[in-house]
């Protein structure tokens, strides 16, 4: 650890000797940070936005229409950004010092406007929840691990005396180094987890006003390191706090990385980010990512063995508990509505009636849940069938789900957690309806 804190202190200093950075590159160096952090931050949390479609809606503002997103991910998007620009003010103003009232403001920005969640009810029953940006939560947000224990965070009446104490504590402790300081910010926040929603955005734009008000550059968590990040998490949860000073360290040095080349005057341009900007000018052209990104076998099978295998897994992890009430579960695959009974499995082959040259333009899912049990042992209902249609558009794949609902996406975007958890739900409530119905 303290080789890291070492590390990350003389590249500051080098840093600050090439100061002052030109404008130009401040304002490149700038414009990398504000889309990285905007887009992972809110990535991270399931909005389902891609990098080139934040920086077209970071460009034009509300003159860029977003397809096939939802407003409230558009809006929040739109408001972390003005989040941000709220950090720099309370930067700018040295005399004023951080308070409860602006971290709820940071709260109401990211989040716009209340809006309902699904959630669960005390007796564990679904039900639907408002969320009240700015507001402290209501109800407790405690949430249920993968070992199926509940992880708690503090509950209701304890949240106000506990966020005084984290201002008090964030105000009054001198004794330590910046990054350690800036870690256990976002670490306390977390565990108080005061809102209903937007905790994890919030804790990162705290770390990162305490890292710009002392002269570092922002932090941005990548969302394809969300497993890594919510590991150091749990480290700190165990009490091994050190492990996630070390792992914010690390991500340090990438904006540390980042901010030398700007201040030697060289490309800051990453991998990817030529992509970013010919999607840009595509857009000011006038040119659809989906004009380019034309339906083939070669993207069907892609995307089999990518986002619809992982949606396969969730779907059969949602239906655990369902799977109990049968003697057997069979998810299995077929292209072009038939097939060979193909599971989802490593190698996804073809069925063999498919013609070499026929275009495949439908995949479903199909879910065989065998012999529901009664009380006496015997079977109730012989086989309950499901099945998911993946219909493959010329420039879109479709998913349809109940009550005229769909998700649609572009060959290039894969279905996001949150999108997977959407499908999983539908299926599993379809499913339970049509269960409920038969006996």
């Amino acid at each position: 650890m303290k080789k890291l804190l070492l590390q990350i202190e003389d590249i500051k200093s080098q840093i600050e000797k090439l100061e002052p950075i030109s404008t130009e590159n401040q304002k490149k160096l700038w414009e990398k940070f504000r889309l990285e952090w905007n887009y992972n931050s809110n990535h991270i949390e399931g909005n389902t936005l891609t990098i080139a479609q934040t920086k077209a809606l970071l460009h034009f503002g509300d003159d860029y229409k977003v397809e096939n997103n939802s407003v409230r991910e558009v809006n929040e998007m739109l408001g972390h950004d003005l989040a941000i620009v709220h950090i720099q003010k309370l930067i700018e103003d040295k005399k004023r010092a951080l308070s409860i009232n602006d971290i709820c403001e940071l709260n109401q920005t990211i989040l716009v406007k209340p809006f309902y969640t699904d959630a669960i009810s005390h007796s564990g029953l679904p039900t639907r929840k408002r969320i009240v940006p700015g507001k402290f939560k209501s109800e407790p947000n405690h949430v249920r691990l993968p070992s199926g224990d509940i992880f708690k965070y503090a509950e209701v009446h304890e949240v106000e005396p506990k966020m005084n104490d984290l201002i008090n504590w964030y105000r009054n402790e001198d004794d330590l180094d910046a990054i350690s300081k800036a870690a256990l910010f976002h670490y306390k926040f977390v565990r108080i987890h005061p809102f209903d929603d937007g905790n994890g955005r919030v804790s990162r734009l705290l770390m990162n006003y305490h890292f710009m008000k002392n002269g570092y550059p922002p932090v941005v968590i990548k969302s394809e390191d969300k497993k890594n990040y919510l590991y150091a998490l749990q480290q700190a949860d165990l009490g091994n706090i050190d492990e996630f000073v070390k792992y914010i360290g690390q991500q340090l040095l990438w904006s540390l990385d980042i901010t030398m080349k700007a201040a030697k005057g060289e490309d800051i341009e990453e991998d990817g980010d030529l992509d970013k900007r010919t999607d840009l000018l595509k857009k000011k052209l006038g040119i659809a990512n989906s004009e380019l990104t034309k339906r083939s076998n070669k993207i069907a099978y892609k995307l089999l063995k990518s986002s619809l295998k992982e949606l396969a897994q969730t779907i059969k992890l949602q239906l655990t508990r369902i799977s109990e009430l049968f003697e057997s579960t069979k998810l299995s695959t077929y292209i072009n509505g038939y097939g060979d009974d193909n599971k989802m499995g490593p190698a996804l082959l073809p069925p063999k009636n498919l013609k070499p040259d026929e275009e495949i333009i439908k995949f479903i899912l199909a879910i065989d849940l065998k012999s529901l049990l009664s009380k006496k042992g015997k079977p109730k209902i012989g086989h309950v069938h499901k099945k998911i249609a993946i219909n493959l558009d010329l420039y879109n794949y479709v998913i349809p789900l109940s009550k005229n609902r769909k998700i649609e996406k572009k060959y290039d975007e894969s279905l996001s957690i949150h999108e997977m958890n959407i499908i999983a739900e539908d299926v599993k409530r379809s499913i339970l309806n049509g269960i409920e119905q038969h006996i």
